[in-house]
């Protein structure tokens, strides 16, 4: 089918008649390229559709106007969603004011709809906010994929790459109304059957749920910070190391829950977006598997086994997914355990323990391009009888990540620029009166599940049903009957 497509597709390219049908046939290819682990190929694809569309007038359309301008905007989607990140298209320097180095394009003006352009599905309901969250989705990518240097901002400083996503996702949760977020829809209540008839809502929903709550995951991800932070020698900010695990505690709970409902429900999802988003997240379990807490460390496990079954059977589905399943049980094999003296053998203290695993490994499953390709940096698929004059001494080994050490620690809490000597808590505030030992706090071990339990709306916020303070829709509907109130006749 695949090859009849790309036959019909080139007929009509060199034939001179291409049509709607053509570019929506070259997004369906460049999709089940990517799923299938073929990334040169998807971009090809990609690229030809959109090479195609640019040479469109300005004003014009193909065959009916509400589905050509459907068919702009998946383009756009897909550009963002899939389309390729390399530092040799995207610059790595962030320039103040600018946001180049996101992944924004100077060629993407062409993709916005023109004006007065016919209402089409994507400028509705849900799918109006996929865009906006597919965008935010690339510049996570180029995050996900930058090398760093020496001069790399810290994640704190307002002109980061992290500062500058996390700006961006904030403005999306500011966007997304009320009745598509999860307190107005909640899944867990729907039926086997109502999410089977309903897939075209259903679909777009999960894809938002699960793409917005990676954003944070990627952003603070253990390994990501750590290779930011690599040449800070600075004590890092105890505020920053709080909000940091708080950040992925959070979000990773929103899409463990979710992966629970489509188990209790026997919902099948086939989005491979989805299978990286629960790739990064097993990797974070993994890291977590091997924390001093027991509660934590039990919890991380069945996380990361949960996780795993997950990309089994979606990769039943899509090659690359099967893929990704194992290069997480090959990052999990890496794992090594490296015993190290203690301060004072005298004292006879428990030996501390260091654990190794592949960096290179873990950094190809955190990149969208490289997560659904086996030994993905020496891919030569594409090519026959590639050779190479420059043979590298180093290859097999990630200079960026070999100081990578905080398997065994909770989030960012063991990188070495955090002090040790910090109390989370003024004294008597609280259980946690002591310092941070390279490990979640005692008070921590149940944060996972509590604060999975308290977050009650989907998109954001963090409240209890029965906390003192009001929560969004209160909010929102308080500024609803402000707006409403007839003040010439109730000011004195």
């Amino acid at each position: 089918m695949a090859q009849a497509s790309r036959q019909s597709v080139m007929d009509k390219v060199f034939g001179s008649r291409v049509d709607c049908s053509a570019l929506q046939t070259l997004c369906l290819l460049s999709l089940f390229e990517h799923a299938e682990g073929n990334i040169v190929q998807a971009g090809i694809h990609l690229s030809t559709a959109i090479q195609l569309l640019s040479g469109i007038p300005k004003g014009s359309f193909l065959g009916d106007a509400a589905e050509f301008n459907n068919c702009i905007r998946s383009i756009f989607v897909l550009h963002h969603l899939q389309g390729s990140v390399s530092l040799s298209v995207w610059p790595t320097t962030m320039t103040h004011g600018e946001d180049t180095s996101l992944g924004t394009s100077q060629c993407s003006a062409w993709l916005l709809p023109p004006e007065k352009s016919p209402s089409c599905d994507m400028d509705r309901g849900i799918m109006k906010y996929a865009i906006p969250l597919a965008q935010i989705w690339r510049a996570i990518r180029v995050y996900a994929s930058r090398r760093v240097f020496s001069d790399t901002l810290p994640p704190w400083n307002p002109r980061s790459d992290y500062s500058q996503v996390t700006y961006r996702h904030l403005e999306l949760d500011c966007s997304v109304p009320l009745k598509y977020r999860f307190s107005a829809n909640q899944i867990d209540k729907q039926t086997p059957e109502t999410l089977q008839q309903n897939r075209g809502y259903w679909g777009p929903y999960l894809f938002t749920q699960f793409v917005y709550a990676s954003i944070p995951v990627i952003l603070n991800h253990p390994f990501l910070l750590s290779m930011r932070l690599r040449h800070f020698r600075h004590t890092m900010p105890q505020s920053f190391v709080n909000s940091s695990f708080d950040a992925i505690t959070r979000h990773i709970g929103w899409i463990m829950y979710h992966l629970d409902v489509l188990e209790k429900l026997d919902y099948r999802v086939s989005d491979p977006t989805l299978a990286h988003v629960v790739a990064v997240v097993a990797t974070i379990h993994l890291q977590h598997s091997f924390v001093e807490d027991f509660a934590l460390r039990e919890k991380a496990k069945a996380g990361f086994e949960k996780c795993v079954e997950f990309l089994r059977c979606m990769g039943l589905t899509w090659h690359g997914v099967a893929v990704m399943h194992e290069n997480l049980r090959k990052l999990q094999n890496s794992i090594q355990v490296v015993p190290l003296a203690g301060e004072d053998c005298g004292l006879n203290r428990p030996a501390q323990q260091k654990f190794s695993i592949d960096t290179r490994l873990l950094w190809d499953i955190l990149c969208y391009e490289q997560a659904g390709r086996p030994d993905a940096r020496a891919d030569e698929s594409i090519y026959s009888g590639l050779a190479s004059t420059y043979q590298d001494p180093a290859t097999g080994t990630n200079d960026d990540g070999d100081e990578y050490d905080l398997v065994g620690s909770a989030g960012i809490i063991g990188h070495k620029t955090v002090s040790k000597d910090t109390p989370l808590y003024a004294p008597g505030e609280g259980e946690v009166s002591h310092p941070i030992r390279g490990r979640v706090p005692s008070d921590a071990s149940g944060l996972l599940g509590s604060l999975q339990q308290n977050i009650q709306e989907g998109f954001g916020s963090a409240m209890e049903p029965n906390n003192i303070f009001p929560e969004v829709h209160d909010f929102g509907r308080a500024i609803d009957e402000w707006l409403s109130l007839d003040w010439g006749n109730t000011m004195l």
